[in-house]
């Protein structure tokens, strides 16, 4: 499973007030768990803490903030965060109909009366 983009939707959907570890994991966990995929919630956590930890303070542009005692939120002012928040969008006009068009075919029993 992709933990980290499950991170990055919860921390985006939580805004500047931020989330504890404890419902990141949880969120993560509920997302990523399936009958046939089945995860373990300790080592779905443990990896939420380390990723949460190493973007915040052990990279070299870190994105995410910590802003209190285990709780994390995305940095608004970091570039990559910005580049992950961008909404695309299909601004085009939907395409136009066909006219109907006439039916050319030979019929399958020619012999029957209509």
């Amino acid at each position: 499973m992709d933990y980290d983009y499950e991170i990055i939707r919860v921390l985006t959907e939580a805004g500047d007030k931020g989330l504890k570890v404890d419902k990141i994991s949880r969120h993560v966990f509920n997302a990523c768990n399936s009958m046939f995929a089945p995860a373990d919630y300790e080592r779905v956590h443990q990896y939420v803490g380390q990723y949460l930890y190493r973007n915040a303070f052990i990279v070299k542009h870190p994105f995410i903030q910590k802003i209190g005692w285990g709780k994390y939120r995305l940095d608004r002012c970091a570039a990559r965060t910005a580049q992950l928040s961008f909404h695309f969008q299909d601004t085009s006009a939907p395409p136009e109909p066909l006219a109907a068009m006439e039916d050319h075919t030979l019929p399958l029993f020619p012999f029957e009366d209509e």
